[in-house]
C-alpha cells in the first residue's frame, strides 16, 4: 500500500518505522481502534483504511474494524440481528410449514 503513494499510505512505511514505539502502544492496547494513533493517522483514514491497518497490526481486532466499515457504509442496523416475533412466525406456520429453530451463540 505504501507504493501507492496516495492519501494516508504516502510514506506510511517510513512513518511507521519512525514511530514504532507509539505503534507498540496501539498494539498493546485492549482496543486499538479506540486509542489515538501516531501522527493523528486514524483521523485521516477512511473506515476501510483503518480496518486494513488493524489487520496488519492486530489481526484479532479486524472484525471490529470491519464492523466500523459496515456501520459507515450501510448503517448500524446491519450489525444488529433482526428482532424475532414468535406470534407472527407461528401465524405463518402450518402442518406443512413447521417452525424450525436454530440455536446459536
Amino acid at each position: 500500500l505504501g507504493k501507492l503513494g496516495k492519501g494516508p499510505w504516502n510514506n506510511f512505511t517510513a512513518q511507521f518505522r519512525a514511530s514504532i514505539n507509539a505503534w507498540k502502544a496501539v498494539f498493546d492496547a485492549k482496543a486499538p481502534a479506540d486509542v489515538p494513533w501516531p501522527q493523528g493517522l486514524k483521523e485521516l483514514m477512511t473506515p476501510m483504511q483503518r480496518a486494513l491497518v488493524l489487520l496488519a497490526v492486530r489481526t484479532d481486532c479486524t472484525v471490529a474494524g470491519l464492523q466500523e466499515v459496515i456501520a459507515a457504509k450501510l448503517g448500524r442496523e446491519f450489525l444488529e440481528p433482526p428482532s424475532f416475533n414468535l406470534e407472527k412466525s407461528f401465524g405463518a406456520s402450518s402442518t406443512n410449514k413447521p417452525l424450525i429453530f436454530v440455536l446459536s451463540s
